[in-house]
């Protein structure tokens, strides 16, 4: 109210008419109604000081560090995760790439906290940062590939294993880990052999050793789940499909395909799209309703793949999925 003018001044030691007494509060009155109807444009700026109280209106930044956390926690919800498999948010290089994992000599150093932005994560339904990680050593370790996880203590594991996000069960192999993408949502589960179990860590990086070397030391893209092949929240789209009697395939912009069809325990079957190599999964069921116990395992190529089983020539069904280019 900058511009306010009092309709009537009062000298010190005289009387004041209630009459110009009430006209100075009406028009304080009109003032302020005028204000509250006027309409904001780009030539138009309010100073709202920050929200102390719920009743109080909020100011641009604080709009905004409320939209951010909204955002967040979007991602979280939309996600379907009930954690994240790879880490939210951290330090970053000169491209805004993720760059959590540094090797000197044997030990792994962590860009994390004390001169570097903390780490990110949402796991176990909870948003945690952490803000200290210890070296990690590897000396000894076999040749081979492997993942850095962290869990929400900050505690770093090492494992020679492999990442599935999909919706039907993989042929997990000891330490695997499954993010099951068929419920909402999602679990995460790694293998301990014959049984499952929950798995409350993140991924946050992975390396190579050959011959006691290290190399391909590479820390995982934030929220990398979002392009994870076999992910249900990747923007790829079908371009192509077949479909006759028990054979079909589907094929994805991104090169994902899933197929199916039927074959025969015991020898080579010969997928109607051949993957590009061996890292590929497939699922077998019986076909009929005989009971033939169980399949001993499949051999696999990039072309076919073969079922062992304890009677031979017996029909099976099978699903594969994984990238033909």
């Amino acid at each position: 109210m900058s511009n306010f003018i009092v309709p009537n001044l009062f000298i010190p030691g005289t009387k004041a008419k209630a009459q110009e007494v009430n006209e100075n509060f009406s028009a304080i009155k009109d003032e302020l109604n005028n204000k509250c109807d006027l309409g904001g444009d780009s030539n138009t700026t309010f100073a709202v000081a920050n929200a102390t109280n719920n009743s109080h209106a909020i100011n641009k930044a604080q709009a905004e560090e409320y939209i951010n956390e909204l955002k967040d926690e979007l991602v979280y919800k939309l996600s379907g995760f009930n954690g994240h498999i790879f880490a939210i948010n951290g330090n970053t290089d000169s491209d805004g790439k993720a760059d959590i994992v540094d090797i000197s000599g044997s030990n792994l150093i962590f860009k994390i906290g004390t001169g570097y932005k903390n780490l990110e994560i949402y796991t176990d339904n909870t948003n945690i940062e952490i803000s200290d990680v210890n070296n990690y050593d590897i000396t000894g370790f076999a040749d081979g590939n492997y993942n850095i996880f962290i869990d929400k203590e900050g505690n770093i594991s090492v494992l020679n294993n492999k990442i599935y996000i999909q919706p039907n069960q993989p042929t997990l192999l000891v330490n695997d880990v499954w993010v099951d993408t068929s419920s909402s949502p999602a679990i995460i589960k790694q293998s301990i052999g014959n049984d499952l179990v929950d798995f409350k860590k993140v991924a946050i990086g992975k390396f190579t050793v050959s011959s006691a070397t290290v190399s391909n030391l590479q820390s995982y893209p934030f929220n990398s789940k979002l392009v994870t092949n076999a992910n249900h929240n990747s923007t790829a789209e079908v371009v192509e499909t077949y479909y006759n009697g028990g054979s079909w395939y589907r094929i994805y912009s991104d090169g994902w395909c899933e197929q199916g069809g039927v074959g025969y325990s015991g020898y080579w079957f010969y997928f109607l799209k051949p993957y590009k190599d061996i890292n590929y999964t497939i699922n077998i069921t019986w076909y009929g309703t005989g009971n033939y116990g169980y399949y001993y395992g499949t051999d696999k190529t990039a072309l076919a793949a073969y079922v062992a089983a304890p009677v031979a020539g017996v029909p099976i069904m099978y699903t594969a999925q994984g990238y033909i280019n």
